[in-house]
């Protein structure tokens, strides 16, 4: 033979032949299932004999069976996991004993876009010096003992702070987060308590609000569940109790500004006020201008005299001064009328209703005979109605006048009221709520057999208290000066009163009242107390001729902050005092009222929410990316240890720190080795921590992404363990990996599967969600299941076992829009997560169809900015319209563009981008196109994203459609959860985008997808078992999906 090149080729090619062979013969993991675990194989020993055997008889070669087999299932149920040729799998699936055979496969995570583009940072954006800002609240008091106000992990109180604490009767005291506490009655009124403590609930509510600690789960009988946090959280209170029983004195209103001032706050927050007045007569404007002058910004409540105009109040310049606008939900109490028709008005009604129906009357049905001339029953006014025509029926009266308590005090069952303003959802003493006029209409067709439509418009005239003779008095006190009694008769004691009643009012006018006397700022040569007491005097001696009058008079000076004193004084006096030098103004004491819209006598809380304490003993399993422990959401602060039944093990490996009494458990499973990535239960994708602390984290307050979404993060059963099962990888779910965490979990003693990941539906016997999930039905352990992304496209839907609960996703009441603004000021509303704020006020504009490369890329659209078809020359430091949203951030990006705008037809989903982005209708970009090309100097800007409201909820355009086409008699999926932009942790082992170029780490991530609406009914279902823990899967499962409710607010 002759060695020459072309058979040098020849057996080239041969060799290539044999190797495609020997590929196409390798060996791929399968999996065989056999079942429940018997009596009679129970014996782990004898399960992983009973493998190898059946795998040798399949293999031929006990050596190869051996090499081939890589994992056992024998804690829950029985079968194992080999490496087969396709011949291999078939003889075993034809073996007695076994189920099934089927090949292992890679399955996706249930999130509408990769977690590559999504991430979080390793400090939430607060600076440290958070915790060294004092606010001062000046209100009602404060109740310390809340858990808001609780100072466990807080440090002595700030170098800066020189104030006091003032420890009195109900008040039990300050502490690192309350750091002081006084309280200003300079004058005594009615008897009451005098201490720092809120015997109101007004300034508790209004300190919480501004820097409560973060408290999850709070919420009123079950209602707005939530998490209650202030603004600043790790900042500390100071508190300057002036409102009592009667009001909010002037005096005392600028003694708390003095002593605030002087203490070091650093914040005044101040949510009292009355109709404005010259500024140097206002003891808030006056106290506010000296905070300013120290650098302290007081803010105020702008007033509640609405919708009335020129009513706002606190109109100083150096005053913030807020007014009240909605958040994003309501408070909706529906009404069902026997016939079946169905109202809904708005209310805080706490009360679950004990019969089925009850009675319903109106007020103009149950008035008195004869009637009340002076009242309108059709209002229900005081007096006006029957009670045996009451008693325990529900009254529609006309108005909103807090009928309330008039009902309850006859017997009543409920009370429903009608108003044309529908934006402030009232609590009341009995059930009730508030509807429209238009409602009322329909409202009085049934309750009475002939409707007079004129009797809608009448007018209310609500019921006048009698008045003290001094309120009469005044009109017309000239006319009956010197008047004398002649005669003792009835009309002469009638007349004899009225007399008396002037003399009071002729003796109150010439009563001294207390005025304040307001002398500037503090300068060098007033710093001395005693001086400044004694120039204090000096002046009310002068002003009154008397020094002994003038000392008892006086009632406080004003000498910490600025210059001033209060005194009880005459108008003359007063008159006087204000044309002294050095005297700025001198005006009388008012009373000022509490900027709340309903007393807080109608407002409580429950003494413990609506839990049992068997929640802790829950157990929520999450089969999916492992876990980032170190989260706030998975901290084990005030856990005792797990419960007995668990059986569990936790992995500690490479950047997973460990377990806690929180997450009790965490493994990971990757039975067969992938691309070379950390082996821990650590969560470097970040869905796993999401839809961990979605189905049971713990209550963080001030959640947030960058200052978006702020609010509660907090799962459906926040005091329940957590155990990890890690099966996701960078590449994937694999099968024989999810197979093995079912049977680990189950074995352990969890309670609930919480499982995030899917594929194209397959054989029940095939797939292993379907079978992990059958043998944990068998032990009492629910699963649910995400329903699948590729919606709308019908019959898509994943996960269609029967007894798994499968998951759909629906909105929630907000939605996250993104601004732009074009150069020739046309407003554009989008949708994104846009964490940028734009650093220049306007940036060039262009389109992806006018940056296009010459000649043009044939392969590429450029207009939907295709990678490859731009100019980066034309890119660069703009910002891009692109049609269609293909992820095109990652192109502009490296082409050093400055912003994208993309279209499309469904606006559903806010999705985050590298660079600021956002996504508008087809509509709305085509205007945009227009106007690029109707210019040569195009330019836009996009803000920063912000949280508008919106109905909800509606099924997401993405969460895939039944019918279901494994067993076509079920209907899947099962039920609807929140799955539209979801705020929940993060792992900090990820960036915001997944891109090493992304320099943003987040705590916490708005995600959209099944995967996210799927751990919100874990979460349900854990709760109704803390309840029922003898409850089957299908009572749960039927529970939640019967008592779901078809649309929400």
């Amino acid at each position: 033979m002759k060695t020459s090149k072309n058979n040098l080729l020849f057996l080239f090619f041969n060799l290539c032949i044999i190797a495609v062979q020997i590929n196409a013969e390798e060996r791929k993991p399968y999996i065989i299932y056999m079942g429940g675990l018997h009596e009679d194989t129970q014996d782990s020993k004898f399960l992983m004999d009973e493998h190898h055997s059946l795998l040798s008889e399949a293999i031929g070669d006990e050596l190869i069976a051996r090499n081939s087999k890589i994992h056992s299932y024998r804690k829950s149920f029985n079968g194992f996991v080999a490496k087969l040729l396709p011949h291999e799998a078939e003889l075993l699936s034809k073996k007695d004993g076994v189920v099934s055979v089927f090949q292992n496969k890679v399955q996706n995570l249930r999130t509408t876009r990769s977690w590559d583009f999504l991430g979080m940072p390793v400090t939430v954006n607060r600076k440290k010096e958070e915790s060294d800002m004092i606010v001062a609240l000046i209100d009602t008091g404060i109740y310390v003992q809340s858990p808001s106000f609780d100072d466990k992990g807080y440090g002595p109180p700030p170098a800066k702070w020189k104030g006091k604490c003032v420890k009195a009767g109900n008040f039990t005291g300050c502490n690192n987060k309350v750091i002081g506490a006084q309280y200003f009655q300079l004058e005594d009124g009615p008897p009451e308590e005098k201490s720092p403590a809120d015997f109101d609930g007004h300034g508790s509510h209004t300190a919480s609000t501004a820097a409560g600690n973060t408290i999850h789960g709070a919420n009123l009988y079950g209602i707005a569940e939530g998490t209650a946090r202030g603004g600043v959280p790790s900042a500390r209170l100071a508190i300057y109790k002036v409102c009592w029983t009667w009001g909010c004195s002037d005096m005392d209103i600028l003694a708390a500004y003095d002593s605030a001032i002087a203490d070091g706050v650093d914040i005044i927050s101040s949510s009292l006020g009355g109709y404005p007045r010259d500024f140097f007569q206002d003891p808030i404007a006056i106290g506010a201008f000296h905070a300013m002058k120290k650098g302290i910004l007081t803010s105020c409540a702008a007033g509640n005299d609405g919708p009335l105009l020129a009513t706002v109040e606190n109109v100083a310049p150096w005053i913030l001064t807020v007014a009240a606008s909605s958040i994003d939900r309501r408070y909706e109490t529906p009404i069902t009328l026997g016939n079946g028709e169905k109202f809904t008005g708005t209310a805080i009604n706490t009360f679950e209703p004990k019969e089925r129906m009850y009675s319903l009357t109106s007020g103009a049905q149950a008035q008195n005979v004869p009637r009340d001339p002076f009242g309108n029953a059709s209002a229900c006014d005081y007096g006006t109605l029957n009670q045996n025509k009451v008693k325990g029926k529900i009254l529609y009266c006309k108005g909103l006048l807090s009928q309330d308590s008039i009902i309850y005090e006859l017997g009543g069952a409920g009370i429903i009221m009608s108003d044309y303003t529908l934006d402030t959802a009232y609590p009341n003493l009995i059930p009730g709520t508030l509807v429209s006029t238009k409602d009322e209409l329909i409202l009085l067709e049934k309750i009475v057999t002939r409707y007079n439509p004129a009797d809608v418009g009448t007018k209310v005239i609500p019921l006048n208290k009698f008045k003290s003779c001094l309120q009469i008095l005044n009109i017309d006190a000239e006319k009956t000066l010197g008047h004398t009694v002649m005669k003792t008769s009835k009309n002469n004691l009638l007349f004899l009163f009225f007399n008396l009643c002037i003399i009071a009012v002729q003796i109150n006018a010439e009563e001294r009242k207390p005025y304040i006397i307001y002398m500037g700022g503090l300068h060098e040569d007033t710093q001395d107390s005693k001086f400044l007491m004694d120039e204090h005097h000096s002046l009310l001696s002068e002003a009154i001729g008397d020094e002994l009058i003038a000392r008892n008079s006086k009632i406080h000076s004003y000498r910490k902050s600025f210059n001033g004193f209060v005194a009880k004084l005459l108008p003359h006096e007063a008159e006087l005092l204000s044309k002294k030098d050095g005297v700025v103004s001198v005006f009388q004491n008012k009373v000022q009222k509490l900027r709340t819209t309903r007393s807080w006598d109608f407002l409580g809380m429950p003494v413990t929410v609506n839990r049992k304490k068997e929640e802790s003993d829950m157990i929520v399993a999450l089969i999916d990316t492992g876990i980032y422990v170190q989260s706030p959401s998975f901290n084990d602060k005030g856990y005792g240890p797990p419960p007995a039944k668990w059986k569990g093990k936790c992995v500690k490996a490479g950047n997973f720190t460990g377990c806690n009494n929180k997450v009790i458990g965490a493994q990971y499973f990757q039975l067969e080795d992938g691309p070379p990535e950390e082996k821990s239960p650590a969560d470097f994708d970040g869905h796993g921590s999401h839809t961990a602390s979605t189905a049971a984290g713990n209550t963080i307050h001030g959640a947030n992404l960058y200052g978006i979404a702020e609010g509660t993060a907090r799962g459906g059963v926040p005091s329940a363990r957590l155990a990890i099962y890690k099966v996701c990888w960078t590449w994937g779910c694999s099968d024989m990996d999810i197979l093995a965490a079912y049977d680990s979990a189950i074995a352990d003693g969890v309670d609930i599967i919480s499982s995030s990941l899917g594929g194209y539906p397959r054989d029940f016997f095939q797939d292993p969600i379907a079978i992990g999930a059958f043998h944990a039905m068998k032990k009492g352990i629910l699963t649910s299941c995400a329903a699948g992304n590729d919606g709308p496209l019908l019959a898509t839907v994943e996960n269609v076992a029967p007894w798994i609960l499968t998951v759909a996703a629906s909105s929630i009441d907000r939605r996250y829009e993104t601004p732009i603004t074009l150069g020739n000021g046309e407003k554009f509303t989008g949708i994104a997560i846009n964490t940028f704020e734009p650093k220049e006020r306007m940036y060039s504009l262009t389109s992806g169809a006018q940056a296009q490369n010459v000649p043009r890329d044939p392969f590429g659209n450029a207009s939907a900015c295709d990678y490859g078809t731009l100019n980066q020359n034309k890119v660069k430091g703009k910002i891009l319209y692109c049609k269609g949203l293909l992820s095109q951030d990652s192109i502009i990006y490296e082409l050093g563009g400055a912003g994208i705008i993309m279209s499309d037809y469904t606006l559903d989903t806010a999705y985050p981008n590298l660079i600021p982005g956002t996504l508008v209708s087809t509509k709305d970009g085509a205007k945009i196109d227009k106007y690029i090309n109707s210019t040569r100097n195009a330019q836009a800007v996009i803000s920063k994203t912000a949280t508008a409201n919106m109905t909800a909820p509606f099924i997401a355009s993405f969460s895939s459609r039944g019918p279901q086409t494994m067993s076509s008699n079920i209907l899947k999926p099962d039920v609807a959860a929140p799955g539209l932009d979801i705020l929940a942790s993060y792992s900090q082992l990820a960036t915001m985008s997944g891109e090493p170029i992304d320099k943003r780490v987040v705590k916490f991530n708005i995600i959209s997808g099944t995967s996210m609406a799927c751990p919100h009914v874990s979460g349900a279902a854990a709760y109704v078992k803390s309840f029922h823990p003898d409850w089957s899967v299908a009572a749960i499962k039927s529970a939640l999906m019967t008592t779901g409710k078809p649309r929400g607010g």
